[in-house]
């Protein structure tokens, strides 16, 4: 479910940490509780509920012998068929412990290397796919596309195995030997030469069992590419849209723009799947005559303006500085910049290093935003200075693939070449390459396909339960260390319901509820923050005793000496008065 993090410290002894003797406030949680402290080894060490992967053998009928001779070799019990005469499919389903199921179950725990906490529950069938094949196959991929159930059962992955003129009717003009397609909802589609035992296992022990866990589940670690621009764990983020004129003429063709209409059609979808992952706040203001910071160079037929990619950094302003209007919030702030440059420097592209023409105009700034440069020209826009709607639609469809990058979905487009573990270690780890394979996504109309928010949503429900453990373990060391500190009653309370939500959340993960955990591990470093931020810690934190004792002491030494001169002054008289005392009784 989700990989272990051997670099991260051992965690939260926090019961007797906040047994103040100084506080009149009770103890964060009674020492006759039953539950046990929370340490981080709980997190890594956590059993979770079995990864339900179903191996589906897509066959054309014509080849319906070969297929149910593999099928039957992998079953060690008699199989039950259904069929409808209204279906263009039959299926088969055989036992878990059959040779196919125990071929892939062992690549894929090779390929994790150990780094998986649960343990991989695979079934296999046959299908019989009728005529016309091209419309059967692609109506059994599409069968599960709907939005992500909200119920308690863990979601079941499907992975077709199709002979290559089968997955031509899923990717068309595609016909490398290794390829695998990825539907929006939970099913993909991997290439096998032919439907023969030997054959399929072959295949699923090359490459297919690793190209299942990496690009499919995202059981993998996260690429350092996409942890370098993803935006930081946080339980709520500000998303702010900023539409921006660089026309210096009063006569701008920006008045407004249908931003609300257009996050309802593109974004909200994508933030609603992913609603018990974060909390997202959104605003959108217009702002004008912001001229860019250096001037494009002209195309050689003039057609177009570009930038070089390496001028990114230096054509606009930071983009926070354009919210010098909003409120500051310790919400991690992403700002979309909707930027329409003068019109005689429309329309503007940018030039990557290896000499193409990058077409959207626009580029994403790591952890802060996007920018998109708006075409200045009058098509884009209508009489009453309102971007039309087919601008909208090419602008958001930008907008999207940056949010997607920001906060940390994984493209696994292209050719990608995976990892193969060895010894124990993942193959992230190993760095031994296998045979690199081609991966075809299909786009989801919410925005994200079903195994991307599961894989998100697994990597965020760690982050969380993560950053709300290092939070209180920072609190605890606090009040371990200023022992005469007494914790308010408010303190006490939030760090109880972030330990019950972490609980909780781990519960939840044991049980399969990916929903629940994600929604729990993400309250419980809302309630942590709050209370490592609180002011009343704050002030302990950054005004400790000993910063008091180092301002005060430089402003009190230049009185001591004074006073240290007058009291030793005191004692000489009070010395030499009582030398002189006995002469004088004695006269």
């Amino acid at each position: 479910f989700l990989s272990s993090t051997s670099s991260s410290p051992p965690l939260l002894p926090l019961l007797h940490f906040f047994l103040s003797s100084t506080s009149s406030s009770p103890p964060l949680l009674p020492p006759s509780s039953s539950s046990p402290p929370l340490h981080f080894s709980s997190i890594q060490n956590t059993t979770y509920a079995p990864i339900h992967i179903h191996l589906i053998l897509a066959c054309p009928a014509t080849s319906s012998a070969a297929c149910e001779a593999t099928a039957s070799s992998s079953s060690s019990s008699a199989s039950s068929s259904s069929s409808s005469s209204s279906s263009s499919s039959s299926s088969s389903s055989s036992s878990s412990s059959s040779p196919l199921t125990a071929a892939f179950e062992q690549s894929l725990a090779r390929s994790l290397g150990g780094s998986l906490r649960a343990r991989p529950s695979v079934r296999t069938s046959h299908l019989l796919l009728r005529h016309p094949l091209e419309k059967t196959i692609r109506d059994v991929a599409y069968e599960h596309d709907t939005p992500a159930s909200a119920s308690h059962a863990a979601p079941e992955y499907r992975v077709l195995l199709v002979v290559p003129e089968l997955f031509s009717a899923l990717a068309p003009n595609q016909s490398q030997p290794r390829a695998l397609w990825l539907g929006p909802a939970r099913t993909a589609a991997a290439v096998v030469p032919s439907m023969q035992l030997a054959d399929v296992q072959k295949a699923c022990e090359q490459w297919i069992a690793d190209a299942v866990a990496e690009s499919f589940l995202g059981l993998h670690p996260m690429p350092s590419q996409t942890l370098a621009t993803a935006v930081k764990v946080s339980p709520t983020y500000r998303v702010t849209f900023s539409l921006i004129s660089g026309e210096d003429s009063a006569d701008s063709l920006v008045r407004c723009w249908p931003i609300k209409s257009a996050i309802d059609r593109y974004i909200r979808p994508l933030l609603d799947e992913l609603q018990d992952v974060m909390e997202v706040n959104i605003d959108s203001q217009i702002r004008r005559f912001l001229p860019l910071l250096r001037e494009p160079t002209p195309s050689p037929n003039g057609e177009w303006f570009e930038f070089d990619s390496s001028d990114l950094p230096f054509i606009l302003s930071h983009p926070n500085e354009y919210n010098d209007d909003f409120v500051a919030t310790t919400e991690p702030s992403l700002h979309f910049v909707f930027y329409v440059p003068p019109r005689r420097f429309s329309p503007l592209r940018i030039r990557m290093p290896d000499g193409t023409l990058l077409g959207t105009g626009g580029f994403t700034m790591a952890r802060t935003g996007g920018v998109i440069f708006v075409d200045g020209g009058e098509e884009g826009w209508d009489t009453a200075g309102c971007l039309r709607e087919r601008t909208m639609q090419q602008l958001m469809s930008t907008v999207l693939a940056q949010v997607r990058e920001l906060i940390g979905v994984v493209e696994v487009k292209g050719q990608q070449a995976h990892k193969k573990a060895a010894s124990g270690a993942t193959g992230h780890e190993r760095g031994v390459h296998t045979a690199p394979h081609h991966v075809h996504t299909q786009t989801s109309a919410r925005g994200i396909a079903g195994w991307e928010s599961d894989a998100l949503r697994r990597r965020r429900t760690r982050q969380h339960l993560e950053r709300s453990a290092e939070a209180l373990q920072s609190l605890a060391s606090l009040v371990a260390k200023l022992t005469n500190l007494a914790v308010p009653d408010e303190i006490q309370l939030l760090m109880e319901q972030s330990l019950d939500a972490c609980e909780k959340s781990l519960e939840a993960t044991r049980a399969g509820d990916e929903r629940a955990a994600a929604s729990h591990a993400r309250h419980a470093t809302h309630f942590a923050e709050r209370a490592l931020f609180h002011p009343d810690m704050l002030m302990v934190q950054y005004d400790p005793p000993n910063h008091d004792f180092a301002v005060y002491l430089p402003l009190s030494l230049p009185i001591l000496f004074p006073l240290a001169q007058g009291l030793l002054s005191r004692l000489r008289a009070l010395r030499s008065r009582t030398a002189t005392a006995p002469h004088a009784k004695v006269e």
